[in-house]
């Protein structure tokens, strides 16, 4: 890293970046919009990010949300991530407009890749502290802690978009062909639902690893998606303490991720992808998620003394 100042830097020791002052009784009214007659819930105006989210008027999971909202449909997901030196693995339900597709994949750094996606799969559960995968020979069980939670709303033309990311300690144990392997490792956990765009596209990567000083950290920087310069979702957690980032570019390969003044990059070598195509009637999703290790800077400037995860490309229209 050079010398001069960088626009991408960051002081972890400072407390968390977490905007409480827009939840002052004299600021909420200008942030959230008016409700129409008729309307199930009210827009906010931009975005907000705190740990925990509550909007009068705005229903947020765990409360239901209608299936369509100011004409769009309704998409959610959970998302698991459990990342260790020795594995990656993936598990995850979707729902578009109340069609639902689920998915899971293992990946290890001899290049295997295991996995399935289809609407429905038998001895397939995901929820926030465990997942359970069971296909032929490989059975596949996570045990995870999830912690350090931030939540983000994002305005999405006339509706909105919600996620929450948490990471914590996690155990996986996988059983193929008669052998037991145990992982120890962290898991990120993407709960996502809301009414985005027609077109929506993003470049996303999520993993854990170890920091030249010694500490856990796990990182979700995004682009295309609740990707505001302030109050975004983009969150490097450091000891399980949540800080969020600046703004980031990826390159089109997924190889890096640095800061616009290139001040700091993350570099990602594959072990193997997972990609899908997908067509259902006016829905069409091309998605590329290729599993590795990270090496280099975090945004904000951490250095990296090991890690490993995901990066992904999503291009839908929904």
């Amino acid at each position: 890293m050079s010398g001069r100042p960088s626009r991408c830097a960051l002081r972890y020791e400072r407390p968390p970046l977490i905007d409480e002052s827009i939840w002052q009784s004299k600021v909420l009214p200008e942030l959230v919009g008016v409700r129409a007659p008729g309307e199930l819930s009210q827009v906010p105006s931009r975005p907000l990010r705190r740990r925990q989210l509550e909007l009068p008027g705005v229903p947020l999971p765990p409360a239901a949300m209608p299936l369509w909202h100011r004409g769009r449909p309704r998409k959610r997901w959970t998302y698991m991530l459990f990342a260790s030196r020795e594995l990656v693995a993936c598990a995850a339900v979707a729902e578009i407009a109340g069609l639902p597709r689920r998915w899971w994949a293992i990946a290890t750094p001899d290049g295997a890749l295991v996995g399935r996606a289809a609407p429905f799969l038998r001895r397939f559960s995901v929820a926030p502290e465990r997942v359970y995968v069971r296909c032929g020979a490989t059975e596949f069980t996570l045990e995870a802690s999830p912690g350090g939670e931030v939540e983000v709303i994002s305005p999405t033309g006339r509706s909105f978009a919600w996620t929450r990311k948490r990471y914590g300690p996690a155990r996986a144990r996988l059983r193929r062909n008669r052998t037991t392997q145990n992982f120890e490792g962290g898991a990120l956990l993407d709960e996502s639902a809301g009414y985005h765009p027609r077109r929506t596209r993003w470049r996303w990567c999520a993993g854990v690893g170890t920091a030249s000083s010694g500490e856990t950290v796990a990182w979700n920087p995004v682009r295309g998606i609740h990707d505001s310069p302030q109050a975004s979702e983009r969150t490097v957690w450091v000891a399980g303490e949540p800080y969020e980032v600046p703004a980031v570019e990826f390159e089109d390969d997924l190889t890096a991720v640095h800061c616009p003044d290139e001040s700091t990059t993350l570099h990602f070598r594959p072990w193997s992808k997972r990609s899908e195509r997908l067509r259902l009637g006016l829905i069409a999703i091309d998605y590329r998620q290729p599993f590795g290790a990270f090496s280099g800077e975090l945004p904000g400037g951490l250095r990296l003394v090991t890690g490993t995860g995901v990066m992904e490309f999503h291009d839908a229209r929904w």
